[in-house]
């Protein structure tokens, strides 16, 4: 058994080390959260084999563990370390879970121990990652209604906003609303504020707190807002707030880590009319022999706008594309409306897009979580695409990212397109040569290798 103890606020050096090592932009990888929150999670750490180790207990009262931390990243010591956690799980009569694991991380734990473990991503504990300069600048039409009722605040006389004193805090506590283990945090918050490294700031209206927030660097490129609260009687009171704190810390960072939504619905709605630019992964990690659970009901349905994060962070995952083609991609070609989703545990498992050409249909951006492949859920995608693409009566080409998937694509009756083809297929598509010219510059990695395959019922 490794030797646990409660966190200190003297252990924020030791936490920090480890945290700007591990370079994550989650919110977990704070150690206010870890700090604030630890009564209500029973957390406790330890140090072993040169890792920090955190325990917790998640909100039905079961142990987990967040993945232990190194030092340097990869470390030969955790296979021996983890195989100590399960021996100590085992003798405490529970399974061996690890929660609030990021992709990355995973990906590292299944290197260093392959076919060992299992990942199940977890919608409700995902981060809303946000470009500062969006926050900030609240530009476009997307965020006019932002604007709209920030600005008729601003235009009140006594309305004033500043950066967070010690001298705010009892009229900040006064108008917060919270269940009690968020309020015990903000009170832990604000009794270590200064030693903790927080920054804030403050709304009021006619002397009023009206709202008020504060949070902290979480890495270097991204900083973390912990607690945002404002009276919902005032409008505008939100957006002003996130907008003002965004400009007054955030200026010097890329990204904003506005933390998860809980799987409420209204929190969900609330953050996602930010449009975040990415929703950071985190889910639970399990020993294979171990995981209980049935294999997830899932349907196949057509995107949401809500859901436009979630399936670019899933092409991010499948394609590894850069941000600025990717910003590209979905604000030129994406649409919701042309996006078909596999859908299950409250989350988007598979997608694919239907793009419309002239005469023609192309099939876009079609990948699985690597964690649900070789499930059929792609082969059912595909399927019901084709099948509404053919009650148009419309042609569809798609380019296959590597050789190895023409089989797989063939077996939907698509064929690769030779020279030759393309002349009976102009005969239907006059200008074939120029959409295909086109779609390989836009997608193909290579586009003068671009290969095409074709498929008409």
């Amino acid at each position: 058994m490794l030797s646990y103890r409660p966190v200190r606020l003297t252990d924020k050096p030791l936490f920090d080390k480890y945290f700007h090592a591990s370079a994550e932009r989650s919110c977990d990888y704070s150690f206010t959260n870890v700090f604030c929150w630890q009564d209500f999670f029973q957390t406790t750490f330890a140090l072993d084999r040169d890792h920090l180790v955190i325990r917790f207990r998640d909100h039905e009262g079961r142990t987990s563990y967040m993945i232990p931390l190194s030092l340097a990243p990869g470390d030969p010591e955790l296979p021996l370390l983890l195989h100590d956690l399960n021996c100590e799980a085992r003798q405490g009569g529970e399974p061996l879970v690890f929660r609030g694991v990021t992709r990355w991380q995973y990906e590292q734990l299944a290197a260093l121990c392959p076919d060992t473990f299992i990942y199940i991503p977890q919608r409700h504990d995902f981060d809303y990652l946000y470009e500062s300069r969006h926050l900030i600048e609240l530009k476009g039409r997307k965020y006019q209604a932002k604007r709209n009722h920030l600005h008729k605040l601003v235009a009140l006389p006594g309305c004033q906003y500043r950066p967070l004193r010690r001298e705010d805090f009892p009229d900040c506590l006064a108008m917060t609303q919270a269940v009690p283990e968020e309020m015990a945090a903000i009170r832990t918050a604000m009794e270590h504020y200064e030693a903790l490294g927080l920054q804030g700031g403050v709304l009021r209206l006619d002397g009023e707190v009206v709202a008020y927030t504060f949070g902290q660097p979480i890495s270097t490129d991204t900083f973390g807002v912990h607690i945002e609260k404002a009276r919902a009687d005032i409008d505008g009171a939100y957006p002003l707030i996130n907008q003002s704190f965004a400009r007054q810390a955030a200026s010097g960072y890329a990204y904003i880590n506005r933390e998860e939504d809980l799987g409420l619905p209204g929190l969900r709605q609330a953050k996602l009319s930010y449009h975040p630019f990415e929703l950071l992964e985190k889910g639970e990690v399990w020993l294979r022999s171990q995981y209980p659970y049935p294999e997830t009901e899932t349907e196949i349905r057509p995107a949401e706008e809500s859901m436009t994060a979630e399936i670019r962070t899933l092409w991010q995952t499948c394609f590894h594309d850069d941000k600025d083609w990717l910003d590209d991609y979905f604000q030129r070609h994406y649409q919701a409306s042309q996006t078909l989703v596999m859908f299950g545990q409250d989350r988007v498992l598979a997608s694919l897009q239907m793009l419309p050409r002239k005469h023609l249909v192309y099939l876009s951006g079609l990948c699985t979580l690597p964690e649900c492949r070789r499930k059929g859920y792609m082969t059912r995608l595909v399927a019901s695409a084709l099948e509404s693409i053919d009650r148009e009566g419309l042609p569809c080409v798609l380019i296959p990212q590597n050789d190895t998937l023409i089989p797989y694509y063939e077996t939907f009756g698509f064929k690769v397109a030779e020279e030759t083809d393309f002349a009976s297929i102009a005969a239907e598509v006059p200008e074939i040569h120029k959409i295909c010219d086109s779609l390989a510059q836009e997608f193909a990695d290579n586009p003068a290798a671009a290969v095409f395959m074709f498929r008409k019922k």
